[in-house]
C-alpha cells in the first residue's frame, strides 16, 4: 500500500524564492497539483493536459491560464511516461518513501526503477558526504580550508603529510591554514617523491619547518640542509689577509 501522505519540508517551502514570488492563487494551484500528483496511479506525476490540470487546481479555464506560467515552471516532462509531467522534489520524496516502506516490511530495499531519474537515498547521500569528509580529514585539511594540489594527492604523500601534522601538534606548534597553504605550494614544486623525503627528513631532525637534505657534510654526521625550495648559502671561509695588512698588524703589536 502506498503512503497516503508526503513530507512537506516547511523550511524549504518557506525559503523557496520561486514560491515566494508566486501570488496567492499560484501557490494554491501549485499545492493542489502536488497533492493530486501524489495520489496518481503513476506516483508523483500529472497528465500534461490543461483541462485536467485546471480541474485538479480547482480553477476555471480562464483563471488557470492566469497562473499557468508560474505553476508549470515547477514541473518537467517525464522521461519514461509520454504525456505526463512531474515535480523533481516530490519524485525524490516518493522514491524515499517507497524505500522506507519496503524496509519496514522486511522486503527488498532495492531502489525503485525510474529510468532517466537518478535519486540518491538519504543513506547514500550521507555516505557520499561522509566519504568526502574522511578524505579531507586524511589530508589533514578541513573541508574548504585549503585547496590540496592534485600532484600530491596520493597515498604515500598523504601519509607523510598526516605524520607532519601529528609532529607539529607534538611540538605544540599546530599548523594554521595559511601555513598549510604555503607549505603545500612549496612541496608541490618539489614533486611528490622529493616532498615526502623532505617531510621525513624534517620530522627525523625535529624541525618545525620543512627542510630538504641538499649539500655535502659540513661536520661529521651533519649534513647541510635548507628550507624546501631554498638553496643554502656556502660555508663562510676565513678571509685571506694581504701582505700589507699582515705588516700593519705587526707594527700595531709593537706599539
Amino acid at each position: 500500500m502506498k503512503s497516503p501522505a508526503f513530507a512537506l519540508f516547511v523550511r524549504d517551502w518557506l525559503c523557496s524564492r520561486s514560491v515566494a514570488m508566486m501570488t496567492g492563487d499560484e501557490v494554491k494551484a501549485y499545492l493542489y497539483l502536488l497533492c493530486e500528483s501524489w495520489l496518481q496511479d503513476i506516483r508523483a506525476t500529472l497528465p500534461n493536459n490543461d483541462e485536467e490540470l485546471a480541474l485538479m487546481a480547482r480553477l476555471d479555464k480562464e483563471k488557470w491560464y492566469q497562473v499557468r506560467k508560474a505553476v508549470m515552471r515547477k514541473f518537467i516532462q517525464h522521461p519514461d511516461h509520454k504525456g505526463r509531467i512531474y515535480n523533481e522534489r516530490l519524485m525524490e520524496v516518493s522514491n524515499l518513501s517507497e524505500i522506507r516502506r519496503k524496509s519496514r516490511n522486511n522486503k527488498s530495499g532495492t531502489k525503485p526503477q525510474q529510468s532517466g531519474i537518478k535519486v540518491l537515498t538519504a543513506r547514500e547521500d550521507e555516505d557520499e558526504t561522509e566519504s568526502e569528509e574522511k578524505k579531507e580529514k586524511k589530508r589533514g585539511i578541513k573541508k574548504g580550508e585549503v585547496k590540496f594540489p592534485k600532484s600530491l594527492d596520493n597515498e604515500k604523500f598523504l601519509k607523510a603529510w598526516q605524520d607532519w601534522q601529528d609532529h607539529r601538534i607534538e611540538k605544540k606548534s599546530r599548523l594554521t591554514p595559511t601555513t598549510k597553504k604555503r607549505q603545500l605550494a612549496k612541496l608541490e614544486k618539489l614533486g611528490s617523491e622529493a616532498a615526502v623525503s623532505a617531510i621525513e627528513f624534517s620530522i627525523e631532525k625535529g624541525y618545525t619547518g620543512i627542510f630538504e637534505e641538499t649539500g655535502q657534510s659540513l661536520q661529521k654526521d651533519e649534513k647541510q640542509f635548507s628550507p624546501a625550495g631554498y638553496v643554502a648559502p656556502q660555508e663562510n671561509k676565513p678571509k685571506q689577509l694581504t701582505e700589507a695588512e699582515v705588516e700593519a698588524m705587526a707594527d700595531a703589536g709593537q706599539d
